[in-house]
């Protein structure tokens, strides 16, 4: 066998290599921001999402195809070894290096999160929790647990599997997805626990109006102390609606302003009719942020579908608190719920790739054009 065979592979190796690294760039993993608290954009990504599939796609084709290049490089280069058996043995451990790293890319996210080490917290939502937290843990946990039976109750013949993990910084998930301290995926949600009030405000764009936020909340008879445990506390439960929507809709939702419009509308239903209170402090920050941030560098949906999972987390920030003024609208129409309707519509036609408008045209039948006006505003 002559080494010159082995170009072939060779070339293929390097294109996988310059795919890999494409996406990488495009996704940004690597970059500091995944790892810099004052720099994170949020993630955000549900895990079916498209940045997610890029960074494990990117991890697989890199390692892969890295690999083979170093094998083959080794072959090539070994120009001296004519022996066939010897050949054919260096060929064997190619192939089982590129196994291996096939292995190695469907690691679970039970794996990833067991290997972190956390305490187990029993329960009908399991916690896996950094030794800690386990005040905030049992707090998250008590709350999912309330919400999951209430969705059971309300979406009939659904059984919502979710267990909670509670990671400190050092323990991010950045591994396999690209912003990796608080998304809702594959039975999983995953909150931060190491994150306090100035922390909070810096990953989450507050941080230049913080003065005005304290005498907000001040005026307002709440503690400002208690944002950020209060504000994770919804987000967990907009991480469940994440999670009942993949268990309900398996091709998923178009466009990834309706996705976080529907976990936002089953958190704040859920807020508003069991924990009034935690609504009552959301409201706030929302409110004080929309006041002192009127800057974004995007605005529409297309800008936002285009830089999902990288801009930066005040811009992310500022989507959420206008779709949550499209949330007001629609948990104003009573009788009428959201999931309920796009599986409606699922069950007459396929809606995975629908654009927004034209998912939103087919919503304001029950919506009264709500979601055309909307979209009008934004898109």
């Amino acid at each position: 066998m002559h080494y010159s065979s082995l170009y072939p592979f060779l070339v293929i190796s390097k294109i996988a290599v310059t795919f890999g690294r494409s996406l990488k760039k495009e996704s940004g993993i690597g970059s500091r921001r995944h790892y810099d608290n004052s720099t994170l954009s949020t993630r955000k990504i549900t895990l079916e999402s498209r940045f997610s599939h890029k960074i494990q796609t990117y991890l697989f084709y890199e390692k892969m195809a890295s690999s083979t290049i170093l094998s083959i490089h080794l072959i090539v280069n070994s120009v001296q070894i004519t022996n066939t058996n010897i050949m054919k043995t260096l060929l064997i451990i190619l192939g089982l290096t590129i196994a291996t790293n096939s292995f190695a890319q469907r690691i679970n996210l039970d794996s990833l999160i067991l290997s972190k080490k956390p305490k187990y917290l029993e329960g009908v939502v399991p916690v896996y929790v950094i030794p800690g937290y386990e005040t905030k843990a049992i707090l998250w946990q008590s709350t999912i647990t309330e919400a999951k039976k209430f969705f059971e109750n309300k979406y009939p013949r659904t059984s919502i599997k979710a267990k909670l993990a509670v990671l400190d910084s050092t323990n991010w998930t950045n591994e396999v997805y690209a912003y990796g301290y608080t998304y809702g995926s594959k039975g999983w949600i995953v909150l931060p626990g190491d994150e306090d009030f100035s922390d909070y405000l810096r990953i989450f764009g507050a941080a230049p109006f913080r003065k005005e936020l304290i005498n907000a909340y001040n005026e307002n008879g709440l503690d400002p102390n208690e944002l950020p445990v209060i504000s994770f506390q919804f987000v967990a439960v907009h991480e469940l609606g994440h999670l009942i929507v993949q268990q309900l809709i398996k091709e998923g939702i178009p466009g990834e302003y309706l996705n976080e419009v529907v976990a936002n509308i089953l958190a704040w239903e859920f807020f508003k009719t069991h924990k009034p209170e935690v609504m009552n402090s959301i409201e706030l920050f929302f409110d004080v942020f929309r006041k002192n941030y009127t800057n974004p560098k995007y605005t529409t949906l297309r800008e936002l579908s285009e830089n999902y999972g990288k801009m930066d987390m005040p811009n992310y920030v500022w989507y959420h608190i206008n779709m949550l003024r499209l949330v007001e609208e629609i948990y104003a129409v009573k009788d009428v719920d959201l999931l309920s309707c796009i599986m409606e519509i699922r069950q007459e036609r396929e809606i995975q790739n629908l654009d927004n408008i034209t998912m939103g045209s087919l919503l304001d039948k029950y919506y009264n054009g709500i979601f055309s006006r909307w979209l009008a505003k934004y898109n």
